[in-house]
């Protein structure tokens, strides 16, 4: 399966550049050619993407801005950068290990190695995710507290007490009664803050 390619740049003629001197690749590479902006967005959203390479300075989006929207929304898809400035790559590229940093005018040779690489990268970080945030990690104990607790699975003395300032008060209410009846219709979790009610 052939590895997919985002390649992001706001003059349609680099684009069309990189297309010709890329041909030789496409029995690896499914390559896609954006000129940036939403498009460049709504693209990454459609397909799964391996790696996303745009020119630092695109007319229709900054690209780093665009290349921070790519790392908070699609961690998994590797980054290569475009850059004129070899000290601010280099600097960008220790800071941020996921980001690889091309300076213009490098080879054909080093501009596939950089992608090659990229697509290494991608691998890895589908095989090894990232770790979760304390933010992801909580809500994932809280919503399966609030699930063993609704299914009479789990008794209020069975959470850890860190855990239950985020249950709400009617859910707690319903664990320490213990009767029979349905917490909530439908969906229970819908209605049900990640905080507790202020005591």
């Amino acid at each position: 399966m052939r590895n997919l390619l985002l390649f992001v740049d706001d003059d349609e003629k680099v684009l069309e550049y990189i297309k010709s001197q890329l041909s030789h690749m496409d029995n690896e590479w499914e390559m896609v050619f954006s000129e940036g902006g939403n498009d460049a967005i709504e693209l990454l959203r459609e397909k799964s993407f391996s790696v996303i390479v745009s020119d630092v300075n695109n007319q229709n989006e900054d690209g780093l801005h665009l290349m921070e929207h790519v790392k908070e929304e699609f961690p998994n898809v590797a980054r290569v950068i475009l850059s004129s400035n070899l000290k601010n790559a280099q600097l960008n590229h220790a800071a941020d290990h996921r980001n690889f940093y091309l300076l213009k005018g490098c080879t054909q040779n080093e501009f596939v190695a950089a992608i090659q690489e990229a697509i290494l990268l991608h691998t890895s970080l589908l095989e090894h995710p990232r770790p979760l945030s304390t933010e992801e990690l909580t809500e994932i104990l809280v919503d399966y507290f609030k699930r063993e607790i609704l299914f009479r699975k789990l008794t209020l003395n069975d959470v850890p007490e860190l855990i239950r300032p985020y249950l709400s008060r009617a859910l707690i209410g319903s664990a320490i009664k213990g009767d029979d009846t349905p917490f909530l219709e439908e969906d229970p979790f819908n209605d049900q803050p990640w905080i507790a009610d202020e005591q």
